[in-house]
């Protein structure tokens, strides 16, 4: 238990595998020249690999550009492009929850909330 303020984390005193999800954003090829160590990509396979050991669910949010996507909001990669794929080790299988995000915003326009609050996760 995390002791913070408005509330503590996590807020029903419970944290269980089955009520928890990590979420990883934009781990995609576009944004892998951000970080020429590979270390972020490494963090992310570790991350991966430690949720699913622990039994913790995975949500993956890809940006990708669309027609919903704001001309003022530059180098989203278009969807279905190379750059839009997900780094090795970090592509979806058949339990991820993927939400594909036309702009920067996982939640806007995804269905996300929807989606973890239908799986039970809190």
């Amino acid at each position: 238990m995390v002791h913070a303020t408005p509330y503590p984390w996590p807020y029903d005193g419970s944290l269980t595998p089955a009520k928890t999800a990590l979420v990883l954003v934009a781990a995609q090829q576009a944004y892998a020249g951000l970080d020429p160590t590979g270390r972020v990509r490494g963090a992310c396979v570790t991350l991966r690999q430690a949720t699913e050991r622990a039994g913790v669910g995975l949500v993956l949010v890809r940006l990708g550009r669309t027609a919903a996507t704001p001309a003022r909001i530059p180098g989203i990669p278009v969807v279905g492009s190379s750059p839009w794929a997900c780094l090795p080790g970090c592509e979806p299988d058949s339990s991820t929850l993927v939400a594909d995000a036309p702009a920067l915003d996982g939640f806007y326009g995804t269905g996300l909330d929807a989606a973890l609050w239908g799986r039970g996760i809190t």
